[in-house]
């Protein structure tokens, strides 16, 4: 239903469009006027909003639908680590002897030995270094190889002086950001 309301003797505006009321044709959008907080029942009116939009939001988690999603969610999560816990111990308890028998039954020139139950495949991985104790590194590559040793520096504007921040503003490469006042809406909702 079109929303009709008269502004003058010559337009109209119907469905936020400015209509010429004698030849119909559309001369524009009608502006509606912008809200803004100017008294109490205003101020109530965009609370009321925040808090039912909060509302909404609570009753969205606390819907019989979310709780059965996350009951299932949970049972997954649990059936999961149960056959995780299952596939890490038949790992460790046999996947050196398929290794063993899945070697020599090698195709020729492939690294993988395939069954319609899984594949059993072989990369060659290449050697790394761990460190454990790194001072003990680091004392040892500061007499062996020196070059092996990284060095880094930071900033920490925390250990500035606070009367040297007027001058850190002025300077090359700072951007000091003032402090500013945060706002907090609260409801009540939880």
């Amino acid at each position: 239903m079109a929303d009709l309301e008269l502004t003058n003797k010559e337009t109209v505006v119907i469905d936020g469009y400015i209509v010429d009321a004698e030849s119909g044709e559309v001369l524009g959008l009608a502006q509606k006027e912008e809200f803004h907080i100017t008294d109490e029942e205003s101020f109530n009116w965009v609370m009321k909003k925040f808090l039912d939009t909060e509302s909404k939001l609570e009753s969205i988690e606390h819907s019989p639908e979310v709780a059965q999603a996350k009951a299932i969610l949970a049972n997954a999560e649990s059936m999961t680590k149960d056959a995780q816990r299952r596939l890490d111990w038949l790992t460790a308890r046999f996947s050196q002897e398929l290794a063993e028998y899945a070697r020599p039954q090698l195709p020729k020139g492939s690294k993988s030995f395939k069954t319609i139950y899984g594949t059993v495949s072989f990369r060659s991985v290449p050697a790394k270094l761990v460190v454990y104790d790194l001072p003990s590194a680091l004392e040892w590559a500061k007499k062996h190889c020196p070059e092996a040793i990284k060095v880094t520096e930071d900033f920490q504007f925390s250990k500035v002086n606070k009367a040297l921040i007027e001058d850190l503003k002025r300077q090359k490469g700072f951007a000091v950001i003032d402090g500013s006042e945060k706002v907090t809406i609260k409801t009540g909702v939880e």
